[in-house]
This record gives structure tokens, sequence and C-alpha cells, in this order.
């Protein structure tokens, strides 16, 4: 079995003698495991009772759930969230990128204001979280 990112990267570990770098191979699988506990703790926190917002309200680019403000603890208003997406992606947007690269990318709030403007070619976004 041959994982697909070492496709994708065009790096097999292989060692000096070209066989399987076996130390290498025992780090990615590590490194697997944590990325799956960190998801699930993620999403274990991020689906909570009482972090979700239901008020009817749909709007598939933006996700109103789980932000809370650090000082109080309460969820921020939906004003400050949006406030937030759009200047992230005026920050992006001023550097005119043909190619970007979103780690941490949620369900895509600032992807759907970046990646539909004309000049972006290319957007990649990845996330830790099964959801």
């Amino acid at each position: 079995y041959i994982p697909a990112e070492w496709h994708l990267r065009g790096a097999m570990p292989l060692g000096s003698a070209g066989k399987v770098d076996h130390t290498a191979v025992s780090k990615w699988v590590t490194d697997q495991r944590t990325a799956a506990t960190w998801g699930a703790i993620y999403d274990e926190m991020y689906f909570a009772d009482g972090l979700q917002v239901d008020d009817g309200c749909e709007e598939p680019t933006m996700d109103w759930a789980a932000y809370t403000d650090s000082f109080t603890g309460k969820m921020h208003e939906r004003a400050t969230i949006a406030e937030w997406v759009d200047e992230t992606a005026k920050e992006v947007l001023a550097f005119k990128p043909r190619r970007v690269v979103e780690m941490g990318c949620g369900k895509g709030m600032i992807l759907f204001k970046v990646a539909s403007q004309p000049h972006v070619a290319q957007y990649i976004a990845a996330d830790l979280s099964k959801q």
C-alpha cells in the first residue's frame, strides 16, 4: 500500500538503497493518527450542543457555529463573523493571487469569497474535521 499523498508529492520515502525507509513510514503513520485525533477532538467540540446556530437562516457560504468570544464565552454576533470573513478575504485578494492554499478552511467561508474571483485559477483547502 502506498499512501495517495506520496503519489501527489512525488516523494516516496526511499532509503539510499532504493528500499522503503521504514522510519519515514512509521512517522507518516504517527502523523496520520495525530491528525485523526485532532480532527476527532475538533468535531466533538465544534458539533457540541450549544455551539450550533439554528435560527432558520440558511446561508450555505457562511458558518455561524462555534465562534465564541474568548472574553465573554458567548457566541459572536453574525455581523462580527461576517466582518471577519470579509476583511480576511479582502486581505488575501489584495495580493491578486492566482493560486491559494488554505489550511484549516472549516466549511469554506473564506474559500467561497476568494475562489469566486476571476484571477484565482486554483484554490486548495484542507481541514482536520470530517464534517
